[in-house]
């Protein structure tokens, strides 16, 4: 069970693969939260908050849910934080109670947080916001609890069937509203307690909000000719020390059925981030490079300058996977990678994010591009007076949403075809592990045509070097001689 959880590449968003997802889909088996906040937007810690466990509070009294305290009993998938199909049973809490009152006081009273809006496509129709503003939320606690959540017997769900939690809850009265006056609006609900990385305590919380019933001057800049089925502001809040952060993500679905490999019709327009990241970062903070950093031990620009080294020579073996659907064959190439040089650092709780460019060649000519990438590299510990190492890192590109023309001409993929799409995307990940020094990565593009957003089947360029690459292309394909 997981309060966040994203993909291996980054979307719009760090973290995330990609962030543009449909909301049904996004929501689906796994009942996923917080889609924005799971990227890691403005989240201060690498971990998501862990359920409280009751092993760790005092025994209670008979009778009595454990103080704090949440656990669960399950067979079965992920299940959303906080998932409570049937309370059957609970216990009111007195504000005043110690363990209860240091959440009262993360949560009530007059907050104000730094906020960055920020498009999610090229669209100036929507509008009606700052890039640059503050939220101000205003918060009351109504009561307290402890409760026992159970999923009913007759759920035959392989993720909910025998769900059982102990949860701790606060009822919190929350107004909303942008400095900027794009939004307002309040709501009350349930907060769950959760234990963030650091084992601090923090109440999370999410909301969808009818964007009609808002006040404010946000435009998501919908055809007026387009149907809609819903349009909502999903509000992701997590208050903790010092200060509490989230996302506001405006939604705008279609009618219309679920479609092979897209979802059902719908997107995000625009996507706020609360506190805003520093400038030129995703997520987090500005840090200068040459300062050590605590837990890297290090500096950013000499950790990532020790991945650097760990780059296998060149050329490395790649190939292209014509379609997603059936991997029967590949056309096999070469490619050459040059990391350049380190351009400035954004600190996100314990990620440090690098930022750095990536000269991308193919042997077939076929690939060409340099872009901005995001580096996370983690180091091996090493004695006084030895030279540490990078234990692993990743790499990942996440191109914005393009015009379709604009992308094909400028991607650097050659014969790039986006067809009737309104907007491409590309994106590349790419991971290396010191134990078996193995180097894999991939590169691919979306497109959003119909209010959908989809893999385009090809191009999609793989690579890999070092041990375990062999298993790696017969995953892939079937052709190879070793593959028999």
């Amino acid at each position: 069970m997981c309060k966040m959880g994203c993909d291996r590449s980054r979307a719009v968003s760090p973290g995330c693969y990609p962030l543009l997802m449909h909301l049904d889909r996004a929501w689906s088996a796994a009942l996923s939260l917080s889609l924005l906040a799971a990227c890691g937007v403005a989240r201060r810690d690498s971990q998501a908050p862990a359920r409280e466990s009751g092993a760790s509070q005092s025994a209670p009294a008979e009778n009595t849910l454990v103080a704090g305290g949440e656990t669960s009993e399950f067979s079965g998938g992920n299940v959303v934080f906080g998932y409570c199909p049937n309370v059957t049973s609970r216990t009111s809490l007195d504000l005043a109670r110690a363990d209860v009152a240091e959440l009262v006081a993360l949560a009530a009273g007059h907050h104000e947080i730094p906020l960055r809006w920020r498009r999610e496509f090229p669209d100036d129709r929507i509008r009606g916001f700052a890039e640059r503003t503050s939220l101000v939320l205003d918060v009351q606690v109504i009561a307290a609890e402890d409760v026992l959540c159970e999923s009913p017997r007759d759920d035959s769900n392989y993720e909910t069937s025998g769900y059982r939690a102990l949860l701790r809850r606060l009822e919190l009265a929350v107004e909303l509203s942008s400095a900027d006056g794009a939004v307002r609006g309040a709501f009350q609900q349930p907060f769950v307690t959760a234990v963030a990385a650091n084992g601090e305590r923090e109440l999370y919380g999410r909301e969808r909000l009818p964007i009609g019933e808002l006040e404010g001057t946000l435009e998501l800049g919908v055809d007026p000719e387009l149907v809609t089925e819903s349009e909502t502001l999903s509000v992701d809040i997590t208050f903790a020390a010092p200060s509490a952060y989230g996302t506001l993500t405006p939604w705008v679905m279609l009618p219309g059925p679920y479609q092979m490999g897209g979802g059902r019709p719908s997107w995000v327009p625009v996507s706020g981030a609360f506190p805003a990241p520093g400038e030129g970062c995703e997520a987090g903070s500005s840090v200068p490079l040459d300062e050590p950093i605590d837990f890297l031990g290090d500096t950013p620009r000499a950790a990532y300058d020790l991945a650097r080294a760990r780059f296998p020579a060149q050329p490395l073996r790649a190939a292209w996977q014509d379609t997603w659907h059936d991997p029967s064959s590949l056309s096999w190439t070469e490619l050459a990678l040059s990391p350049g040089p380190a351009t400035h650092a954004c600190l996100n709780g314990r990620d440090l994010d690098v930022y750095a460019s990536l000269r991308l060649e193919s042997a077939d000519g076929q690939v060409q591009m340099e872009p901005v990438v995001v580096a996370r590299v983690g180091l091996q510990p090493a004695a006084a007076g030895q030279a540490r190492t990078a234990h692993d890192f990743s790499l990942s590109a996440s191109g914005r949403w393009t015009p379709r023309a604009e992308l094909e001409a400028k991607a650097g993929i050659r014969d790039l075809d986006l067809g009737l799409a309104d907007y491409g995307a590309v994106f590349l990940y790419q991971t290396f592990n010191s134990e078996d020094d193995k180097l894999q990565g991939e590169l691919s593009v979306r497109k959003w045509q119909d209010h959908l957003d989809s893999s385009l089947e090809h191009p999609v360029l793989l690579w890999c070097s070092g041990a375990g690459c062999e298993r790696y292309w017969c995953s892939r394909s079937d052709d190879g001689p070793s593959c028999r």
